[in-house]
């Protein structure tokens, strides 16, 4: 995907943000169970469960710009889920795994996203409003 335009690169970075929160979800529930600590391994459920709003956010603002949520995988976070994986294969103890994998520490996607997500709705509201007067002038004038 070329990056021309801003909304190539919001769309762009939400794909990344998709991926990173997909392989999140593959790895909590392996963090849970290597977790020794009961409230820890609570913590992860409860990201796991938020994990889960955050892909379905995604896939919705993703489909309402008739976008697909394919695209290239999150090398960011790969990495830490693997130094994470092999940190559980050394049977570490959990004083590593409340370095939990936090999307935005990885690719400081979110804020930027955010950003450029509320310029965006604003733009489109702007544009809306203008057709709705436009349209309401029309009707007039019919």
């Amino acid at each position: 995907m070329k990056l021309e335009t801003l909304k190539d690169l919001y769309i762009h970075e939400l794909k990344d943000l998709y991926s990173a929160e997909k392989q999140i979800i593959k790895a909590l529930p392996k963090m849970v169970k290597a977790a020794t600590n009961k409230q820890l391994a609570a913590g992860f459920e409860e990201h796991f469960e938020q994990t889960k709003e955050h892909v379905a956010r995604l896939e919705k603002i993703l489909t309402s710009h008739d976008e697909s949520t394919r695209g290239p995988k999150c090398e960011g976070m790969e990495g830490l889920l693997k130094e994470g994986e092999e940190m559980i294969e050394e049977d570490a103890e959990d004083g590593w795994l409340w370095l939990r994998p936090d999307i935005r520490q990885v690719t400081g996607g979110s804020g930027w996203c955010a950003v450029t997500s509320d310029y965006l709705d604003r733009r489109i509201r702007y544009r809306q409003k203008v057709n709705q007067v436009g349209q309401v002038r029309d009707q007039r004038r019919g």
